[in-house]
C-alpha cells in the first residue's frame, strides 16, 4: 500500500544544521505526485521551514533526527506544524509555528514564515504557486 506522504530534500536537525542538496530538490523542479498536492518549505541560507507534523499525526522524520522541506499531501484541509529557522549575522533563531490551509490536486504550495514580534514563534503562510 502506498504511503499518503512523500518526503524529500532532507535537512538534519540536531544542534547544528546540515542540508543535503540535489538538483531534484530545487523549487523549479517541484512537481506533485499524481492525485496529490506538494508543499515546499522555504530553504535558504537565512530562512528554513521544516515540516514536523501534518494533521496532528506522527513526526515527519525522513530519517532519525532529520526533518524535510517537501511533503506530498492529499487534497483538502490540513493543519501543519513546522520548525522555523532564521539566521542573521551568525545567529540562528529556532521557533515553532502552525498553519491551517486547503490544497487542491496537482498544485505546488510554498510554505513560508516570518518570526512573530516576540520571537517565540513563527507566523506561517501557505501560498499556491501560479
Amino acid at each position: 500500500m502506498a504511503s499518503p506522504i512523500r518526503r524529500g530534500c532532507l535537512v538534519a536537525v540536531a544542534g547544528a544544521l546540515a542540508v543535503t542538496t540535489s538538483p531534484l530538490c530545487s523549487p523549479a523542479h517541484a512537481v506533485p505526485d499524481v492525485g496529490k498536492a506538494l508543499l515546499v518549505g522555504t530553504d535558504t541560507s537565512t530562512r528554513r521551514v521544516l515540516f514536523r507534523t501534518l494533521d496532528r499525526g506522527p513526526m515527519l522524520w525522513t530519517s532519525p533526527g532529520t526533518l524535510g522541506s517537501k511533503l506530498s499531501v492529499e487534497p483538502g484541509h490540513h493543519r501543519l506544524h513546522v520548525t522555523c529557522q532564521f539566521t542573521s549575522a551568525g545567529n540562528t533563531l529556532t521557533t515553532a509555528g502552525n498553519v491551517e490551509f486547503d490544497v487542491e490536486v496537482g498544485h505546488v504550495y510554498d510554505v513560508t514564515a516570518i518570526p512573530d514580534q516576540s520571537g517565540q514563534k513563527c507566523n506561517v503562510k501557505v501560498t499556491r504557486r501560479s
